[in-house]
């Protein structure tokens, strides 16, 4: 794919938004600055967060609420442009000892965890893709580490050998056990993170976090953009721009410019 040009012939995926979020007009005002062809949010709100962000922003959404499996509770949710897309299939799991169980805490979790998938068609490729968006949980340590597993297992068995795309909020750095578990190469089913293998070099503050003080609380990322099978990261940054100075989010949306 071209990495010049016309939106047309612009890199697949310009950024990934894995914030946890409650400034919905933000959010879509980032969507419509960057344009990307795919973009991921969490949303902690319900159905018609996700649908004013999709109207706003000039995308369709994917996902559903993690309480039941429709509207209630936060989404992991998908949003992606369909002049470039098309949708295939997708569903959504549970972080816990029981995949499929809707609305089920797992292992030591404080709340229900999901992750939800899709499948696209690049309409000007044709090549396969498969996109993952998680948030993991904040307090419970131990369903850190065995979502970490889980993830790697179900987009092994889900993707197979396409080209993988896996975003979220992690609630874990490169130094914690969830991201050593993910990235970790003598697994066969490890990702990489698009952070270190970025082309151009990383653009903006190394922490993810802002609590929506006026900078990131640390120098620690907590939000990633994993990749698998054959995909080409041109650029990787984090977008810590603010609007009168309030930010779109309590996290930073993490972008990365990846090619097919």
């Amino acid at each position: 794919m071209s990495e010049q040009g016309s939106r047309r012939e612009s890199p697949l995926v310009r950024f990934g938004l894995p914030a946890r979020a409650e400034l919905n007009g933000a959010k879509a005002r980032v969507i419509c600055v960057e344009r990307p062809f795919l973009g991921h949010i969490n949303l902690r709100g319900d159905a018609e967060d996700a649908r004013f962000v999709a109207s706003v922003a000039g995308v369709v959404g994917a996902g559903v609420g993690r309480d039941d499996g429709k509207t209630k509770g936060e989404y992991s949710a998908i949003f992606y442009d369909t002049t470039r897309l098309k949708f295939l299939n997708g569903s959504t799991f549970w972080l816990s000892e029981h995949p499929d169980a809707v609305g089920v805490k797992g292992w030591d979790a404080a709340l229900p965890r999901i992750v939800t998938w899709c499948s696209f068609e690049d309409k000007l490729t044709h090549k396969n893709l498969y996109a993952f968006n998680t948030h993991f949980d904040h307090m419970g340590k131990v369903a850190r580490a065995e979502s970490a597993k889980l993830l790697l297992q179900k987009v092994k068995e889900i993707a197979g050998n396409n080209p993988v795309i896996v975003t979220g909020d992690f609630n874990a750095s490169d130094e914690d056990e969830p991201i050593k578990i993910i990235v970790d190469k003598s697994n066969a089913a490890h990702l990489t993170d698009s952070k270190l293998i970025s082309l151009s070099p990383h653009y903006g503050p190394d922490g993810t976090f802002n609590g929506f003080q006026t900078k990131e609380v640390d120098d620690k990322a907590i939000d990633h953009i994993f990749i698998k099978n054959n995909l080409k990261v041109l650029k990787h940054a984090t977008i810590s721009e603010s609007w009168n100075g309030r930010f779109s989010s309590d996290h930073f949306p993490v972008f990365a410019q990846i090619s097919l």
